[in-house]
């Protein structure tokens, strides 16, 4: 999972559900690879057959590369480094989002119920022409 990657920040809440859904999944199969690899072959107890349960526990459960359990616990890893990474962004978002919102307004509103009226304006240019001798003063 390493590598670049964008998440919109809106979706970043679902996303790690999403993601915190698939980390129990892999974790529930850690525990059948554990499981398996500790079931002992139940037919025979000849060396062909006990060479078989070993090999099986390879796969299942053993700590080398290749194997199940091993490939749960890196994705594991790597699920929870993503989930940390995640909810470090949302967190980051979160608290643009609040900083970025305006702070209550406690004191007064400035009214405005002197402003002229469309009649007055034009009253008041009307006057102006005529003390400029009909001329509008730029």
């Amino acid at each position: 999972m390493s590598g670049s990657y964008e998440v919109d920040p809106e979706a970043l809440p679902r996303a790690i559900a999403e993601l915190k859904e698939a980390l129990d999944c892999v974790l529930d199969l850690q525990v059948v690879a554990t499981r398996m690899g500790l079931d002992r072959p139940s037919r025979g107890a000849d060396a062909i057959s006990l060479n078989a349960g070993d090999q099986f526990w390879k796969l299942a459960a053993s700590p080398e590369a290749g194997s199940l359990g091993r490939t749960a616990m890196q994705l594991r890893d790597e699920l929870m480094q993503t989930i940390h990474h995640f909810e470090g962004m949302l967190a980051e978002y979160l608290n643009l989002e609040d900083t970025a919102t305006l702070p209550e307004y406690d004191g007064e509103i400035t009214s405005f119920k002197n402003s002229p009226t469309y009649q007055e304006i034009a009253a008041a240019a009307a006057q102006a022409r005529g003390a400029a001798g009909g001329y509008i003063p730029v």
